[in-house]
């Protein structure tokens, strides 16, 4: 059952991802949000697994930062740098650095963002799975969440919020 979404997931992301239909597919910063509000509570989640309740404690504190005029070039870069810190955690375990999939007519829109951020929360929890044993759930890293109101801005500080997190982690782990 926890490899049902990710193969849902794969489906739907190999599907769009190379598709033109991908920059119109109707993804708002909304959607991208909810999936940064899960690759956060994986990371946090992660930081437990560490067995420092300081480390686990320090992650679940840290608040994102506000920001403004945010672009999905700039959400994007963001979510790139990411992208780099997760992967260094993969191959800490042996396992390929996250997909990265093309951006169609290279026009960056909400909808390749989410696009990459789904890639990057199966990365997430991919790792996640296998620094646990098969009894931790996986499907909260997997709500759907009504979310409302959101701007690139939002989405930009979420992504700044997971990405001070797993530098965190990673400095845990190098020390």
């Amino acid at each position: 059952m926890r490899y049902v979404s990710v193969f849902v997931l794969t489906l739907f992301f190999g599907f769009s991802a190379g598709a033109a239909s991908a920059q119109s597919a109707g993804l708002t910063p909304n959607h991208v949000y909810g999936l940064w509000r899960n690759i956060n509570d994986c990371i946090v989640a992660a930081g437990a697994l560490s067995g420092d309740d300081a480390l686990r404690e320090e992650l679940a504190a840290m608040k994102a930062d506000r920001v403004s005029d945010k672009r999905p070039a700039d959400v994007l870069e963001k979510v790139r740098v990411f992208r780099g810190h997760l992967d260094r955690l993969r191959a800490l375990d042996g396992l390929e650095a996250t997909r990265v999939p093309g951006n169609g007519d290279g026009e960056i829109t909400p909808s390749i963002v989410f696009i990459n951020s789904g890639y990057i929360r199966s990365g997430a929890v991919g790792w996640y799975v296998v620094r646990t044993d098969a009894s931790q759930l996986v499907s909260p890293f997997y709500e759907r969440r009504r979310i409302t109101d959101r701007t690139l801005s939002h989405v930009f500080a979420a992504v700044d919020l997971a990405t001070q997190r797993i530098e965190r982690l990673l400095d845990a782990i190098d020390s």
